[in-house]
């Protein structure tokens, strides 16, 4: 079973689902036998994830940090072929940890996706950047299909630890973080929605259960960074720059589009003027 998205004039309009069954030369075919590989259902989850902190083994002369958390995938596998866009967190200090540099980040985020069940080759991309320059410092990957395929509003929280970050081209290991995920079931997110960042949010009251724990369980608890954000620092979530090729590409456009519309106004100009001095020369022979 595939989805494969669908183009038109380098837009993305849809998407296509198939399958395909390989048969022998001497198979034949059975009318009653389900040619379904897997059970197969639609279904929307949020995915939530909270990003606690980055441990690097390699000297770097970066003092700050921003994390982004995206999804990625080799073959489109949601429905309609929209992947959600990725999220930012805000400006973190690199500095000592123990033995080891690291990154306290303490943040939360999460993606609304309307998935084809049971999931399979989704994976979560978590990329450290140095925020002056947007240099790549580091990369994690976590497979999260056995998370989409586990929607629960009770359970279903998975607090993993060690995930190896690697150089830029995968050339090693460059350190570990640890992070939160949980699915959550479309009807309940939006009852409830999360809130980015280290805010707590809104959850339901469950009989028999303490309401921290609910918290907890739905990653919506208060979360600290250590050490904490000073009162003067914005806590709020970056966004890279336009590159400097796209911004130069943009004003050299808009410069040609100019020259064209003077050029074009200029010869607009001098063909009224020939037709006056046409109609004087007219007149004036008559």
């Amino acid at each position: 079973f595939e989805c494969r998205p669908l183009w038109q004039q380098m837009r993305c309009v849809g998407s296509l689902q198939l399958w395909l069954r390989v048969s022998g030369v001497q198979a034949t075919f059975d009318p009653e036998k389900d040619l379904w590989p897997l059970p197969y259902r639609q279904g929307r989850v949020e995915l939530r994830v909270i990003l606690h902190e980055v441990l690097f083994s390699m000297a770097s002369t970066a003092t700050e940090a921003v994390a982004a958390v995206e999804l990625s995938m080799p073959v489109e596998r949601l429905h309609r072929c929209r992947l959600p866009s990725p999220q930012y967190s805000d400006v973190r200090p690199l500095g000592p940890r123990g033995v080891r540099a690291g990154v306290s980040f303490e943040w939360r985020c999460s993606f609304p996706l309307t998935v084809l069940l049971p999931s399979s080759q989704k994976n979560l991309v978590i990329s450290i950047f140095e925020p002056k320059n947007w240099q790549l410092l580091g990369t994690a990957e976590f497979l999260v299909d056995g998370v989409l395929s586990q929607v629960a509003e009770t359970s279903g929280r998975q607090d993993l630890d060690n995930i190896p970050v690697f150089t830029r081209n995968n050339a090693g290991v460059c350190g570990s973080l640890s992070l939160t995920v949980r699915a959550v079931p479309w009807n309940l997110a939006q009852d409830f929605p999360l809130q980015a960042g280290r805010e707590p949010s809104a959850v339901p009251c469950f009989e028999n259960r303490d309401p921290r724990s609910v918290l907890e369980d739905l990653c919506a608890e208060r979360l600290v960074c250590d050490p904490p954000n000073p009162p003067t620092r914005s806590f709020k979530a970056v966004r890279p720059p336009i590159r400097p090729s796209t911004a130069v590409r943009r004003c050299g456009t808009r410069r040609r589009r100019w020259r064209w519309a003077a050029l074009f106004a200029a010869a607009a100009i001098a063909i009224a003027a020939l037709r006056k001095v046409g109609q004087t020369c007219s007149s004036m022979i008559w």
